[in-house]
């Protein structure tokens, strides 16, 4: 069991705002959405590794902080269902928190409580630790 309440109901910071519609278009099963994520987010310093850097348009997307501002600079780049793989420059350019947090957005819009979770992780780069975000889940008819 988890170590404190994990919540079903939004916060300021999950919540869809106008997009709740839109995060149907996701798939339900944890495993699916975060590979489903992957179609319209990338991490930042991801995209600078592989050698595309990030788009000027998109340097203060991990700023945003809040998944409907997520959800609205991601829509409003390229406005088709949030599964369609988007071409580079059209992807929110954000960062593990912001992968969590869409993905507790999406799986407490279906009623699976879900929390982001955050801690030190050194198999990012060797003598380093950095702080990860993941998204943690529980239950519900979706749950894998």
């Amino acid at each position: 069991m988890p170590a404190g309440p994990v919540d079903y109901r939004h916060t300021k910071w999950s919540d869809p705002g106008p997009h709740r519609e839109r995060l149907n278009e996701l798939p339900a099963a944890p495993a699916a959405l975060a590979d489903a994520l992957e179609d319209f987010v990338i991490h930042h310093a991801i995209a600078r590794s592989l050698g595309f850097g990030v788009p000027a348009t998109a340097e203060a997307d991990r700023d945003l902080r809040q998944a409907s501002r997520l959800l609205d600079a991601a829509l409003q780049r390229d406005a088709r269902p949030l599964t369609e793989h988007r071409a580079l420059g059209d992807y929110l350019y954000g960062t593990c928190h912001d992968f969590a947090l869409l993905a507790v957005c999406a799986l407490r819009e279906r009623g699976i409580p879900a929390r982001l979770r955050v801690g030190f992780a050194s198999y990012f780069r060797a003598g380093k630790w950095e702080d990860h975000w993941v998204c943690e889940h529980y239950g519900g008819k979706h749950a894998a």
